[in-house]
This record gives C-alpha cells, structure tokens and sequence, in this order.
C-alpha cells in the first residue's frame, strides 16, 4: 500500500531488490512469489518466478521449473508479472494497441485494456510482516506522465506518479525498501 496514495516528493533512490536488479528484457521478467500457484502458505517471498513470451503463448514458472501457468496472446510486445496475497498471477503485456492486464477480481480472472505506451506490474512489498497492508501496483506511462494503480481499488482509479518522456521498464522495492520506477 502506498500511504496516502502519494509518493515522497524528494525519491529516495537505491538498486533493485533481486530479481528486479537483473538488466530489463521485455519479453521475460521475474518476479518474487510464493511456493506454488494458489498456494500462499510460505508467503511471497519464498522463490523466484519467471514469466515469458514464446510468440503465442504468456508462459509463468518457477525460476528453473516447469511451466505451470500457460495463457494464449498474440502480439506481446513486454510482458511483467506479480502475485495477489492469494498467489494469483497478475500479468501486465503491453501490444500494438496499449497496455493488458490480467488479474483476478474476486470471482474470476478478467483482462482490462489501457491506453498505455509502457506498462509493468509488481507487488509494492512482498515481505511477510507486510503482507495485510502490501499490494499489486500496475503502473504504466501514458501521454508525458507515469500512473500507477492499485489492486485494492481493484485497478479502477489511477493516480499519478509525474511527468516523463520514458518508457516504464521497471517497478519494485529498492534495497532501502521504497517502491522505485525505473524509465528509460
């Protein structure tokens, strides 16, 4: 959860935790997640877990497992993933028409579009003492300004970050534990 919804307005910048420190790829991301799929019971912050594009195909598996979650989509131009504190995929792809996210709101899984020119997805913290009050941010630059929502408006108000002339390759906790974007 961000406080207030608002960020410090002085950054208080630091690397990326592992596994966001790793160099940008848009067509794989890793991201820190629980033991299994629908299986919270180690937290999220148990192991590491890889999403990819194959061409057709979003592919999520632990990092050197199995794939275990496989969804159909053509056109992936990036791709990100995070967990729910349920250990629900959420996914974020960007393609030739704006921003996708995929997550589940409750009752079902739903894909929502955005008019977006970049887009990444994240947990704000992942460390088990925090997990009642963390959250699921999509965050995304569209028209000069980077926005960001949350899950627990599931997804429907935006906020805004501030104006930028990049493009969003990363979002995570920083090593001083402050949720940090980065753009090209």
């Amino acid at each position: 959860m961000i406080p207030n919804n608002a960020f410090t307005t002085t950054p208080i910048v630091s690397a990326f935790l592992p596994p966001k420190d790793e160099p940008y790829q848009p067509l794989t991301s890793k991201s820190r997640g629980g033991v299994a799929l629908n299986d919270a019971s180690e937290g999220r912050d148990y192991q590491n877990w890889v999403v990819s594009y194959d061409g057709s195909d979003i592919l999520v598996a632990p990092q050197g497992g199995a794939t275990v979650f496989t969804l159909a989509v053509a056109g992936v131009l990036s791709v990100s993933l995070a967990f729910d504190n349920n250990m629900n995929v959420i996914l974020a792809w960007m393609d030739s028409v704006g921003a996708k996210l995929y997550w589940f709101d409750n009752v079902s899984y739903v894909t929502t579009p955005f008019s977006a020119t970049s887009c990444r997805v994240t947990i704000d913290d992942v460390r088990d003492f925090y997990n009642a009050n963390s959250d699921v941010i999509f965050a995304y630059t569209y028209a000069g300004t980077l926005h960001w929502r949350q899950q627990r408006d599931q997804y429907a108000t935006e906020y805004t970050v501030g104006s930028t002339t990049g493009l969003l390759q990363k979002v995570g906790l920083n090593q001083l534990n402050r949720l940090q974007f980065q753009l090209l």
